[in-house]
């Protein structure tokens, strides 16, 4: 609903609120985050989108996906 009040016709990232063509183009809440995507193992090409900050980035993601 709110999607149709600012005017976007594709996804609106709910954290930003900005308008983008698909959920894994949603930029990350702050600037000091980085973001990580999870490869999705059964359908190629889809993951899921995680923000992260410190030093170790994406790689603490990595060490939990191997678990």
């Amino acid at each position: 609903v709110f999607a149709i009040v600012v005017g976007c016709a594709a996804y609106l990232c709910p954290s930003t609120l900005v308008c983008v063509d698909n959920p894994s183009t949603c930029p990350c809440p702050t600037p000091e985050e980085i973001k990580c995507v999870i490869p999705d193992e059964q359908m190629k090409g889809a993951g899921t989108v995680v923000c992260v900050s410190g030093e170790q980035g994406c790689r603490i993601l990595e060490k939990f996906a191997k678990l």
